[in-house]
């Protein structure tokens, strides 16, 4: 079970640095404003995620009702647990990437409704009347 747990975590492993990249990538595409290349991306990350919960659902089934606290206490092994260390790193990565991506978009849209916000102060959309009015 042990070697089998390590292979399963190092495939873990690997999906979420490719994670990683893609979030990287994503950050360069925000800052440059490429819509095209933005949803290329989200595909990547998607196929990334199903990956990455693929692996993870191999994971459960190996450890069963164990956290990976105990299991790691259970197995008493330096790699399994310097694997275990390096992942959650990894994660801790991810998530601060994550922030920042969501953080770029935020500014994107903020500054994108004041823009609209000058060009349309009121919010109302212009639509004409049956006289040929607008409203």
């Amino acid at each position: 079970m042990k070697e089998e747990l390590k292979k399963v975590m190092s495939d873990e492993f690997h999906s979420l640095e490719k994670l990683l990249d893609s979030l990287l990538i994503q950050q360069q595409l925000l800052i440059k404003k490429d819509v095209f290349g933005l949803d290329k991306m989200v595909t990547e990350i998607e196929k990334i995620n199903k990956e990455v919960a693929t692996s993870e659902m191999s994971r459960l089934k190996l450890v069963e009702n164990k956290t990976m606290k105990e299991l790691l206490k259970e197995q008493n092994d330096q790699s399994l647990n310097k694997l275990y260390l390096d992942m959650r790193g990894l994660l801790e990565r991810i998530k601060f990437q994550k922030d920042s991506n969501e953080l770029l978009i935020k500014q994107g849209l903020i500054f994108t409704t004041k823009v609209l916000n000058a060009i349309n102060p009121n919010g109302a959309a212009k639509t004409y009347n049956c006289y040929g009015k607008t409203k």
